[in-house]
């Protein structure tokens, strides 16, 4: 698919779910929310494919501190990647490949909310202030146990 029909899938998708969306520049801004979080998703349709950038709303400030929870992100999550540009506002990437165009609604679907998935899974991690002195893990209780 060219970059015309990408972009085109994209936006009819975004048109039908009633999301309100920009262009600048080649890229397709829109806010997403979920289970109370609310950040900026920005998507730059390529031929063939689409990149899905989610980005968080806040900034980390010690760089060292920011690599490590994206580290810690990008340890467990199976497609994309999390990177701490210069503004020190992490930034989840996925990818959605649209070859052609049978699924290639479904495709750029599933990359979207996996990138949702993934920032609403780690926004606890990514949004805490720095723990000095304690251990950078947790405990989680099995359902109906308490901790």
């Amino acid at each position: 698919m060219q970059e015309t029909q990408t972009r085109a899938v994209l936006t009819a998708l975004l048109d039908e779910s009633g999301a309100a969306w920009t262009t600048q520049t080649g890229w397709i801004r829109f806010r997403m929310e979920r289970d109370g979080c609310s950040w900026e998703m920005c998507c730059l349709p390529m031929d063939g494919e689409i990149l899905c950038y989610g980005r968080y709303p806040f900034r980390l400030d010690d760089r060292a501190e920011g690599l490590r929870r994206c580290d810690t992100v990008n340890r467990q999550a199976v497609r994309g990647a999390m990177f701490l540009p210069d503004d020190g506002r992490p930034v989840f990437r996925t990818r959605a490949e649209l070859d052609d165009a049978y699924g290639a609604r479904q495709r750029l679907k599933a990359a979207i909310e996996y990138n949702a998935a993934i920032l609403v899974r780690f926004w606890n991690l990514m949004a805490r202030p720095r723990e000095r002195g304690f251990f950078s893990f947790q405990i989680d209780a099995a359902s109906g146990e308490s901790v």
